[in-house]
């Protein structure tokens, strides 16, 4: 190899370290939060279907309280409890929102300026993200605030919790037929009417 050819490859590597960095960072932010922490834990709430929680808020306990001790001592052992539960998602949430916003600085949303179009855009991508409610406002808000549209940002909010595969084989598992539609029907009216008004 030639110094000429050598100086013409470091310089293209250079030229392109930016998008290199990023797609590497945001391929392995998504694999570890995939495969080592949110689907297993979605499997893993899909095998206890039916069986009782410690909460609604959270699936385990790092403090446990009794029924009757004081109100001050079951909040505390309530927020704990919760942030240990988000402590893997929340994290997620927090840097895929800042890759998304550094992403979206650098190389913004060419997608058009259809309402419609884009809410469904983002709805198709959060679908199969599987983020909880709480771990979608950041990367919502990394969407935005990297100049991303609203409403690609909304409906990834929306839809990422709530049709995911697993959360919806869950609902239709734990929940009666009549409740699994209704819920679902509600929120499919709620996203067209946000799309009309």
């Amino acid at each position: 190899m030639s110094t000429a050819t050598a100086r013409f490859t470091l310089a293209r590597v250079r030229c392109h370290w930016r998008p290199v960095i990023k797609v590497g960072a945001g391929l392995v932010l998504i694999s570890v939060f995939w495969f080592a922490s949110r689907y297993p834990q979605l499997f893993s709430k899909a095998e206890h279907t039916g069986q009782a929680l410690p909460s609604m808020a959270y699936s385990s306990q790092v403090i446990t309280v009794a029924t009757d001790a004081p109100v001050w001592l079951r909040i505390l052992a309530a927020t704990v409890n919760w942030l240990d539960s988000m402590k893997i998602g929340m994290t997620f949430g927090v840097l895929f929102g800042a890759l998304l916003h550094t992403v979206l600085r650098y190389y913004p949303l060419k997608i058009g300026k259809n309402l419609y179009l884009n809410s469904l855009k983002g709805a198709l991508v959060g679908a199969p993200m599987g983020v909880c409610a709480n771990c979608a406002v950041p990367t919502a808000c990394g969407v935005t605030r990297g100049n991303g549209r609203v409403e690609v940002a909304l409906g990834f909010l929306f839809n990422s919790p709530n049709f995911n595969p697993v959360v919806v084989m869950m609902t239709f598992l734990a929940l009666p037929l009549a409740m699994s539609v209704t819920k679902y029907a509600i929120l499919v009216f709620g996203w067209v009417l946000g799309l009309v008004f």
